[in-house]
């Protein structure tokens, strides 16, 4: 396969480099493996970013928010035509949020905005069937307003796990059938309390994988 650094549209965002690649995993040598990756754009459509949430939805791949605090939702059916659903959604433009699947539908939940000198960290939970219109279930979930938590879908359940609160990083777990109301599972999972993590469902049961426990003056990796 090409080597296609040369190739990399790289965008300078403050101290760091976004790109607006896409990446595929699947040829048909090593769909099992994920040996060998392909590129299918150079550039997409939608600007550079980072901190963006993605989901597989209705036969197509979405890209949605990111840093600087964007709002928008991209849609593609192949990886390499990209199409703005809406340059502007009802939900506050966000960073480090999470997105999933769930009845139907895609959701977006909490993360952080920044707008000029507005900031702060949500806890709203907004759906969509079709990603230009978003409903709120809620504008305020019992959990705490975070960023760089985890979701996932489990057990007919909708998860929020962890992330950091603004003074602390959590290692709660909290779930929903609705979006509107939550119950907590546990305020303490046990698990050491972290940000920026990933999860997953598998085997029956709600998995936790790396992240940083953002201790005051350093960063841990976990």
């Amino acid at each position: 396969m090409e080597n296609g650094f040369n190739k990399i549209h790289f965008r300078f965002i403050g101290n760091l480099f976004a790109v607006s690649l896409v990446y595929l995993w699947g040829s048909p040598v090593s769909a099992q493996t994920g040996a060998e990756w392909v590129q299918v754009t150079g550039e997409a459509e939608w600007p550079a970013r980072w901190k963006h949430t993605s989901v597989s939805y209705d036969g197509k791949l979405w890209v949605m928010g990111g840093n600087r605090s964007l709002n928008d939702v991209w849609s593609s059916p192949n990886g390499e035509g990209w199409t703005l659903v809406t340059g502007d959604a009802e939900w506050t433009g966000r960073e480090d949020h999470t997105s999933l699947v769930y009845n139907g539908k895609m959701w977006v939940m909490g993360g952080w905005f920044d707008r000029s000198s507005i900031f702060g960290r949500l806890n709203d939970v907004w759906s969509s069937t079709d990603g230009s219109q978003w409903e709120a279930a809620t504008m305020e979930a019992p959990w705490s307003a975070r960023y760089g938590h985890a979701s996932v879908v489990h057990n007919g359940k909708m998860w929020v796990l962890g992330g950091y609160r603004g003074d602390t990083n959590l290692n709660d777990a909290w779930y929903s059938t609705d979006g509107v109301n939550w119950t907590a599972a546990t305020l303490d999972g046990g698990w050491p309390a972290r940000a920026d993590m990933t999860s997953a469902s598998f085997d029956g049961k709600i998995w936790i994988m790396g992240g940083n426990s953002g201790e005051p003056g350093r960063d841990y990796l976990l």
